[in-house]
């Protein structure tokens, strides 16, 4: 990776306020931002088989799943 020095200089610096290397740093960064940018994708190629697949999926009747009914109405963990 190439970076200008006043890059590199900002990245050190982030870097040593949360207390990590510039490796982790840079790692964990680029992680989130790949997270991000994937979750955003809207678009989507499929071809005409896998969207008809994909059509009947989802005109499928409702099944109803007791155990995940329960789980759905247990409270969160991150709630407690």
């Amino acid at each position: 990776m190439r970076a200008t020095a006043e890059q590199v200089d900002v990245i050190r610096a982030a870097a040593e306020t949360q207390g990590v290397s510039v490796t982790d740093f840079i790692v964990q960064n680029a992680v989130t931002e790949a997270h991000r940018v994937l979750a955003d994708r809207v678009h989507f190629v499929w071809s005409r088989e896998d969207y008809d697949k994909f059509l009947e999926i989802l005109d499928r009747p409702a099944v109803d799943k007791p155990r995940l009914r329960q789980l759905l109405s247990e409270p969160d963990t991150w709630d407690s």
